[in-house]
Order: structure tokens, then sequence, then C-alpha cells
């Protein structure tokens, strides 16, 4: 019976573990998009300002 409760938890452990680093890596992904996206167009327009004025 502790064996069944041990592999219980294990199991739970590892479920939530890997829940929480999909969680991460889904987070981290979209933020550094967003992040590369807002920088881009930062450096477009101050290229831009930079040539027409």
């Amino acid at each position: 019976m502790s064996r069944i409760n041990k592999n219980v938890i294990l199991a739970l452990l590892t479920l939530t573990s890997s829940a929480f680093l999909l969680f991460q890596l889904y987070y981290y992904k979209h933020y550094l998009s967003a992040k590369v996206i807002f920088f881009s167009f930062l450096i477009i327009r101050l290229h831009f300002n930079c040539v027409f004025f």
C-alpha cells in the first residue's frame, strides 16, 4: 500500500513539474517574441526618423 502511494506521489510530482516547464516555455516564447517585435519596430522607426527628418 505504501509503495502505491509513493508511486502516485512520484507521478503527481512528475506531472506537475512537466506542466510547469511547459507553461514556462510557452510564456517565455510569447514574451520574447513580443519583445523582439517591439524592438524591431523601434529600430525601424528610429532608422526612418533619422533618414527622413
